[in-house]
């Protein structure tokens, strides 16, 4: 019993305290959410950039009808917009 509590008490010397682990474990994730806002901004630029060229085409509309028409393609975020503009134009 003795060398059991001697071997918990060398783990717990060894290992990071509790909110020491909570922040490793939230540092983790930081570079998700980093992806995350980079693959929205991407998103974004794309659904610009096509509205931006059917601007070309459609010269007497107006570029914010021409980006709605473009988002209304898919209900949400502006990933799935996104994706649903590329799935179109397949």
């Amino acid at each position: 019993m003795v060398a059991s509590l001697v071997g918990v008490r060398e783990q717990r010397e060894h290992s990071p305290p509790h909110n020491q682990r909570q922040q490793m474990a939230f540092t983790k994730t930081s570079p998700l959410d980093e992806r995350i806002r980079a693959t929205c901004a991407d998103a974004e630029a794309f659904v610009d950039a096509k509205a931006a060229e059917m601007k070309k085409q459609f010269e007497g509309l107006p570029i914010a009808l021409l980006r709605r028409d473009l988002t209304n393609k898919a209900p949400g975020c502006v990933c799935k917009q996104a994706l649903a503009i590329l799935e179109g134009s397949k």
